[in-house]
């Protein structure tokens, strides 16, 4: 729950003005799970942040929780509220059994779904996932150079990938819901608009003017998720208008753990 990788990479989503939930759940019980995944969603929906959709997403096991919270939950009142679904290195079969493949939950999402893996994973070989989506009708993906299940690219480092990650999770919830990226537009609009901090006078004792927060009160957060741990990725959220969505991150627990 708090590696340094998932929880840069909640901040990197939440410094969008997507609200981020991380959470977590011991044991690698699925079932179990996916159970306290969805207790997780229907909290969030029935919460004072007005939360309406929301975008499911895990990593490794979690992400295999999050497809199972999704497919499970069609029949229910929280299933008009889950638009898409974030697979982090989602593992198609354990380590050194390619045959025990894990793609029939996939085939069931009715959702839009994208997953990111390492082209290196030793659970999710290029040739074998390509496969896989060839059979999904509602599927993207995307794949890290360098990386294993790990989803570090080895070449450019951690916090380049973790980048390089929160922009393209970005860029794919703002097509399926493209109210996303509306705050951010008006907010870059705005910043244009006003004059850099290099032109702000300096005060008799050299004290400069404070243009930082200029913008603290008026993004306001679009669509969002769910994820690894109610200890928050709302580093900024608290001083923003929180109105629309949440994006659900799941747990970054391994199968191999």
């Amino acid at each position: 729950m708090n590696s340094k990788q998932l929880v840069l990479l909640a901040e990197a989503i939440a410094d969008k003005g997507v609200a981020v939930l991380r959470f977590t759940c011991k044991g690698l019980n699925l079932k179990y799970r996916t159970k306290v995944y969805t207790k997780v969603v229907e909290f969030l929906l029935a919460s004072s942040y007005g939360i309406k959709i929301c975008i499911l997403a895990g990593r490794s096991m979690g992400s295999r929780a999050a497809v199972n919270v999704a497919n499970e939950n069609e029949s229910t009142d929280i299933s008009a509220s889950i638009i898409g679904v974030i697979c982090l290195s989602y593992p198609l079969y354990p380590p050194e059994s390619p045959d025990k493949i894990r793609d029939a939950p996939l085939y069931n999402l009715s959702c839009p779904v994208i997953f990111i893996s390492g082209e290196k994973d030793e659970m999710c070989k290029r040739e074998r996932m390509e496969s896989v989506l060839k059979r999904m009708s509602r599927a993207d993906m995307h794949w890290i150079q360098h990386a294993g299940h790990d989803l570090i690219d080895k070449s450019v480092g951690l916090e380049a990938t973790v980048n390089m990650i929160a922009d393209k999770v970005f860029l794919w919830c703002s097509k399926i819901c493209p109210e996303i990226a509306l705050p951010v537009a008006a907010t870059e609009k705005k910043r244009k608009q006003t004059p850099p901090l290099t032109s702000v006078r300096k005060s008799k004792r050299g004290e400069r003017s404070d243009l930082l927060a200029r913008d603290e009160d008026e993004e306001s957060v679009r669509a969002a998720s769910l994820g690894t741990s109610a200890n928050s990725s709302y580093k900024r959220i608290s001083s923003r208008k929180r109105k629309r969505s949440i994006w659900a991150k799941g747990n970054r627990d391994t199968e191999s753990m």
